[in-house]
């Protein structure tokens, strides 16, 4: 009866951070461009910054060779503002992908070990829990991808196209590159989404009804009779 509550218990982490996790994404895909379209049409007024004549910098005109120019509403400000926001969603977004991916890494574990023997070992069921497994691998090595190097590579890229202290060829090639990771990420982010969902697809053939011990099904069962008893 105590391992049948385990791996209850065990499941409910599982399905909780499998839809946790899915739906974080498919939301993630609906709020960034909603976001840039909501700035877009309530362009807010932001400062902008002008480079100074070296000249002027050299006979101390500015420190640090930049003044604070009149308001603006420029395009480019009004991205690099939602840029921000969408960009520190994504990053409270990857501590929670992170979570979930443990926890369903975790539970996976425990389905091939622990509760080995409720899992299927033949026919198709057991063809669709060694897919639901792959289909779970993916996203997750697309999260560590993300984590340690599409997503450093943009914060570097957005620095450096950020900075108006950076020459324009600088800022160009920053402009490239970052262009060129965000593409991969959103495509990388369409890949998880699809994979989870097929993962909670074949995991609802994969595991449910599976055969536990039977002398532990009829423990329960017998308990269920003398409840109703």
């Amino acid at each position: 009866m105590r391992s049948l509550t385990s791996w209850r218990l065990v499941q409910g982490f599982y399905w909780l951070a499998a839809g946790t996790w899915f739906g974080a994404l498919v939301m993630l895909c609906i709020v960034a461009p909603t976001t840039f379209r909501t700035i877009y049409e309530q362009k807010p007024v932001m400062p902008a910054f002008s480079k100074l004549d070296p000249a002027a910098i050299a006979a101390g005109g500015a420190g640090e060779g930049f003044q604070s120019m009149m308001q603006t509403t420029s395009v480019e400000s009004m991205n690099r503002l939602a840029g921000s926001i969408v960009g520190r969603s994504i990053d409270g977004l990857r501590r929670l992908q992170w979570i979930c991916a443990v926890v369903i890494v975790l539970a996976v574990l425990l389905h091939h070990t622990v509760f080995a023997r409720r899992m299927p070992s033949r026919g198709l069921v057991q063809w669709l829990n060694n897919l639901r497994v792959t289909l779970i691998l993916v996203p997750v090595l697309v999260l560590a991808a993300d984590s340690f190097w599409i997503s450093p590579q943009m914060k570097a890229a957005r620095a450096v196209k950020n900075d108006p202290a950076q020459a324009e060829e600088a800022v160009a090639r920053a402009e490239r590159s970052f262009d060129r990771y965000h593409g991969l990420s959103e495509r990388l982010i369409s890949v998880q989404i699809a994979m989870l969902g097929a993962a909670i697809l074949a995991s609802g053939f994969a595991l449910h009804g599976t055969a536990g011990d039977p002398a532990e099904q009829g423990m329960e069962h017998a308990g269920t009779a003398e409840h109703r008893a």
